[in-house]
Parts: structure tokens; C-alpha cells; sequence
């Protein structure tokens, strides 16, 4: 699959701003709801 819009992130680059619905029914905006020093962001698309 190709990922022709997609961009890779190095280290110390900002993290685009996006919304994600969360399992509760809430939006997370990141990185904004994120705002710490070090973040771990895991997304589990469900079962392959």
C-alpha cells in the first residue's frame, strides 16, 4: 500500500495537530491533550 501522503517524523519534530474519537465517545485533540514532556501514542486499529 502506498503512502504517498505521509510524513515521517524525526526527533524533536512537533506533532501535527489531529482529532481522535477515544472509545468513551470523547474527541482527543492532540498534542494538545498530550501536552507533556514524553508521550507514548499506541493505536490499535482492532483485530487484522
Amino acid at each position: 500500500m502506498a503512502r504517498e501522503q505521509s510524513v515521517l517524523l524525526d526527533a524533536g519534530d512537533i506533532f501535527p495537530a489531529i482529532e481522535v474519537p477515544t472509545v468513551g465517545g470523547q474527541l482527543l485533540k492532540m498534542p494538545a491533550d498530550l501536552a507533556a514532556k514524553w508521550t507514548a501514542i499506541i493505536i490499535y486499529r482492532g483485530d487484522w
